[in-house]
Order: C-alpha cells, then sequence, then structure tokens
C-alpha cells in the first residue's frame, strides 16, 4: 500500500489532487484542473462491514479507494431478461 501525502491544509488531510492523479481517468488532466476537481471532492472514510452504495439509488456520486478494501455485490431479479 502507498503512503498518501499530507496536503498543506491544517486538518492534515490526504492531498487530493495526488488522491486524484492516482485514479487512471484523471491522468490526462493538468495540475489546474486536477485542483478544480479537487475543490468539489470530499475525503470521506467508511467503517468497516459499511455500505458506501446501495444498488438502485441514484448515481449521484464518483467514488475512489485512497485505501483499503472493498466488495461488490450484485443483486440479481429473479426473472431473467
Amino acid at each position: 500500500m502507498r503512503n498518501i501525502p499530507q496536503g498543506s491544509h491544517r486538518s492534515g488531510a490526504p492531498n487530493k489532487r495526488w488522491l486524484l492523479r492516482q485514479i487512471s481517468l484523471f491522468t490526462p488532466l493538468t495540475d489546474s484542473h486536477l485542483d478544480l476537481l479537487a475543490q468539489r471532492c470530499r475525503i470521506v472514510e467508511y467503517e468497516k462491514d459499511s455500505f458506501i452504495y446501495r444498488q438502485g439509488d441514484p448515481a449521484d456520486a464518483f467514488y475512489g479507494l485512497a485505501s483499503g478494501r472493498v466488495r461488490v455485490f450484485v443483486q440479481h431479479s429473479a426473472e431473467k431478461q
């Protein structure tokens, strides 16, 4: 696991631009664009065995994993289409 550099913010929160740069979708972006995106991001911690997203919920966020593991479960309907 990588060490996550701390930002210059007083809270000691991880550097959002660095975290975004680790996601391949965002690697082509310039630092200026990443900074704009980072302003819209927030870092959230979840307890073990918490649900981050449930199937059927509105897709209104993008989640990137900074550390840890997640498990994905897909619920299949009784009827096949």
